[in-house]
């Protein structure tokens, strides 16, 4: 079942973009050596606020301990997430470190996960129209799929330039964790926004769904 849940974890973060795509991502800056951030996800097992450092095991119950100073900034959903005082064993977080995997890895970003992330299904692709309440995208499969947003939907982007829907734009390229209602509507849960690709949009020549596009 944890498996099952880091996976989720994985897909309402990431299924987006390649990895620099969102203001998460590795491509943020450089490490002391010059290594760029690595994405790590799992659940939290120990905390140690005296030492500074604290452990998670992922999906292939594989363990990382990462260290924190004062450069690590730490995020959630209403403030759930504000400072290494507020971790706690048995959140879900992602991990953006540097260094390496024998025990010298510091944590330059650390988010926790919204429980609400984990349920539902996920897609990404290219925003079509955004109209009232809801947006239409085009994904992968060339398939086009509209979703509803609500005061719950979640928003996040490189820098934080798309807040709500009122933000939102044709061309952008955009990841979905979403549930399917009773009537069969679509509802947003999480939105995470990339940056347009020129030349690559649904109705440019080698954009998703055309003759020569490819889907990356």
């Amino acid at each position: 079942m944890f498996k099952k849940t880091i996976i989720a974890v994985m897909v309402a973060l990431l299924v987006a973009v390649p990895a620099a795509g969102i203001a998460m991502a590795s491509g943020e800056g450089d490490g002391p050596e010059g290594n760029r951030p690595h994405r790590y996800g799992g659940k939290v097992t120990d905390v140690d606020h005296a030492g500074d450092e604290f452990t998670i095991v992922n999906r292939q119950d594989q363990s990382h301990t990462f260290k924190v100073n004062a450069a690590t900034s730490f995020h959630g959903r209403d403030g759930s997430l504000t400072s290494f005082e507020d971790l706690s064993a048995d959140m879900i977080v992602m991990v953006f470190a540097v260094g390496a995997d024998e025990g010298n890895l510091v944590a330059k970003r650390v988010i926790a996960i919204n429980p609400n992330w984990l349920k539902g299904q996920g897609t990404r692709g290219l925003v079509l129209s955004v109209e009232g309440d809801s947006f239409t995208i085009k994904n992968l499969a060339g398939d086009e799929l509209t979703f509803l947003v609500d005061d719950d939907t979640r928003f996040v982007s490189r820098g934080g330039q798309v807040q709500s829907l009122d933000d939102l734009e044709p061309d952008m390229r955009v990841g979905v964790k979403y549930i399917e209602q009773e009537d069969g509507s679509l509802l947003a849960k999480a939105v995470i926004v990339g940056h347009p690709r020129p030349g690559r949009g649904p109705g440019n020549p080698g954009g998703p769904g055309n003759p020569g596009g490819r889907d990356q």
